[in-house]
């Protein structure tokens, strides 16, 4: 019996593939296209048309060998189906080219390239998902140039949420250099402080209401030390009124922090204060051109926002904008900058009565402005100023304060106040003590004096120069 003879077309068509498989993927060229390179050898009247999307063969009914072209399936197959088991099983895969290996446990995916697994860069345009989350409860950093770099943190593999955002800070500060973390929406308790310590990294949360954890230690629940042109926000930060916590921390000792901003954020029951702005050093490594934009606090131990006196450093030129208190909960000052800063802006300020402090409480500063800011007393008055120079308040309310409405203790200059209202002080509504105190202007537009106890305007200056007082 002659020995039967497998067709042309069918050893053309397998050689083909081979040929294919040693020269490797050409220029440009896709897995699927050089399928279909290989089809238009090995396709006769004995095949039907191979599958559209992987080029399986499909032998028609009576192909001579049709065992060649399935085997060849097969072989596509093994690469073309995907390896899913624990990350740390996947030395147990052979990493063929083109195959990809994706961990049940971590999220990470996988590529062959024929001799190892290689992680997956996952460089898309866009990112989007409904729960906005990429695995559940993970910290992700992200980086962009023509496209975003994502990689998983899963909280349930580090101590607390602290911990995690620490370990994607750290990633992004050996890796790229720049780029954003994000935490999902979570109201866990975290003890672990968070350190904002690499420049040009943000810190984002899924929104002020969605992710607000609570910090249970004794330290700073976020401190910002020596980091640059970061935007922190979106998210809520609650204490747990423990002594000495400070929720947001600002720390300079041998460098300096600028041009940072905080926005859309939500602190709540700090133990000490909600902001602390700690300056140590000299004055080149200093805090600057700072924003503080859309924050709400909801009680606190002590002052409100915190700049205290640190002798030789330098603090200059921040804005405050759209800050409210939300309760009558804070047991200091709203306000208390003491620390000599140079030109600080404060828009939109509103401080609800402070059960022991002052609204606005600010010394040794140069150049402060108050613009339409409103404080409402209680425990003192709503702006306090001494050793000022060339301050401005203006458009500004104060409202039912435990003291004086605008007290200007001693050694202000260059001041101006115009276009207040100040209805229902305990005090006086204006009043200015004579110690250092000099040209000044008042403008006494819209003034009120409803229901006040004290005086209009109480001055015991001597000898100074003032503008006209063109009010009543």
């Amino acid at each position: 019996m002659p020995q039967r003879r497998r067709p042309d077309s069918l050893r053309t068509g397998r050689d083909a593939v081979r040929n294919l498989e040693l020269r490797g993927e050409g220029e440009g060229e896709s897995r699927l296209q050089r399928r279909h390179d290989t089809d238009e050898v090995a396709n006769t009247e004995n095949t039907m048309p191979n599958t559209h999307n992987h080029s399986y063969h499909q032998p028609a009914k009576g192909t001579t060998d049709w065992h060649l072209p399935l085997n060849s399936n097969f072989e596509n197959l093994d690469t073309d189906v995907g390896v899913r088991d624990a990350d740390a099983n996947r030395g147990e895969y052979e990493p063929k080219a083109g195959a990809k290996f994706e961990a049940t446990d971590s999220g990470a995916v996988y590529l062959g390239d024929g001799s190892e697994w290689v992680l997956v860069d996952r460089r898309v345009d866009s990112l989007t998902t409904g729960s906005q989350r990429l695995t559940d409860r993970s910290i992700v950093y992200a980086y962009g140039s023509g496209g975003n770099y994502v990689e998983p943190f899963p909280v349930s593999e580090y101590s607390d949420l602290g911990d995690t955002v620490n370990a994607a800070f750290a990633a992004i500060a050996s890796g790229p250099g720049y780029g954003k973390v994000v935490m999902p929406p979570t109201d866990e308790d975290f003890s672990t402080t968070i350190h904002l310590r690499a420049d040009y990294v943000s810190l984002q949360g899924s929104g002020m209401w969605a992710t607000r954890p609570r910090y249970t230690g004794s330290d700073a629940a976020f401190r910002l030390d020596g980091a640059d042109r970061g935007i922190h926000g979106n998210f809520g930060l609650r204490g747990d009124g423990s002594s000495g916590q400070d929720l947001i921390e600002l720390t300079v000792e041998n460098e300096q922090i600028s041009h940072y901003a905080f926005q859309n954020i939500y602190l709540e029951n700090a133990g000490r204060h909600a902001i602390h702005e700690i300056c140590h050093g000299p004055d080149n490594n200093d805090i600057y051109d700072g924003m503080y934009h859309t924050i709400y606090i909801n009680g606190t131990g002590d002052h409100a926002i915190y700049s205290p006196d640190e002798s030789g450093a330098g603090n200059a030129s921040r804005t405050f904008f759209n800050i409210q208190s939300m309760t009558s909960r804070i047991r200091g000052d709203f306000i208390h900058d003491m620390s000599g800063g140079i030109h600080k802006r404060y828009i939109g300020v509103e401080g609800e009565p402070c059960v022991d402090g002052v609204n606005f409480r600010v010394q040794n500063g140069y150049c402060p402005i108050f613009l339409g800011c409103r404080g409402e007393g209680q425990g003192s008055h709503s702006f306090h100023l001494t050793n000022t120079r060339g301050a401005l308040i203006q458009n500004c309310i104060s409202w039912n304060s435990g003291g004086h409405g605008i007290y200007l203790d001693s050694n202000n200059r260059e001041f101006k106040i115009e276009n207040y209202y100040v209805t229902g002080a305990q005090g006086d509504d204006i009043r200015i003590r004579d110690s250092g105190t000099q040209t000044g202007v008042l403008g006494m537009h819209n003034a009120s004096t409803n229901i006040d106890r004290g005086v209009d305007i109480h001055m015991d200056v001597q000898n100074k120069q003032f503008g006209t007082l063109d009010g009543s």
